[in-house]
């Protein structure tokens, strides 16, 4: 089954939204950012997007069915993995440190059969790097790896293709008129 972006942070903002007490403040998906800090939440944040090339076709072309030697090219599925960052960022600074440990429990615990997700280990260099290219305030936080997500030319969209043929055309109507 193919998951947007989307659906996969979605999940897991579900997720830790289930699990956490009620007293907790809300999850939410957000950026981090020096202005607009998300006080008295947790925040996922999508740090970056990688592809996985082990898992890419070596072929770009499928047999058509029913007829010999005749094959169609295709857009092969990609998988990529995602990079999140999620955060608390309690009033208190005991508190947050509490939900973060909540989180990593939770987190460690989380079942999806299509979601595969690691904790990530940064260095005191990259965890700098990180908060200083955020902009954002230091905050109790997690990062980790979700592992796989397939994406493909045969997902349902909200956005039809684009065909290049048709926009050219459009384009070079408008000119002649």
């Amino acid at each position: 089954m193919n998951y947007t972006i989307f659906d996969v942070l979605k999940a897991i903002k579900t997720y830790i939204s289930e699990c956490k007490p009620s007293n907790y403040g809300e999850c939410i998906l957000s950026p981090i950012d020096k202005d607009n800090s998300p006080k008295g939440d947790f925040a996922i944040t999508l740090l970056r997007i990688e592809e996985e090339t082990s898992q890419k076709p070596q072929s770009v072309y499928e047999k058509v069915e029913g007829e010999l030697k005749i094959k169609k090219k295709i857009n092969p599925s990609i998988y990529i993995n995602l990079y999140i960052l999620i955060s608390t960022h309690a009033d208190n600074y005991e508190t947050a440190l509490k939900e973060i440990s909540d989180v990593i429990y939770w987190m460690n615990n989380f079942q999806n059969d299509k979601i595969l997700i690691e904790l990530q280990s940064l260095t005191a260099e990259q965890f700098n790097s990180m908060w200083q290219t955020l902009g954002g305030k230091l905050a109790p936080c997690a990062v980790y790896k979700i592992r796989m997500v397939e994406i493909s030319s045969e997902s349902k969209s909200d956005v039809d293709p684009i065909d290049p043929k048709g926009i050219r055309q459009e384009i070079s109507h408008k000119e002649n008129q």
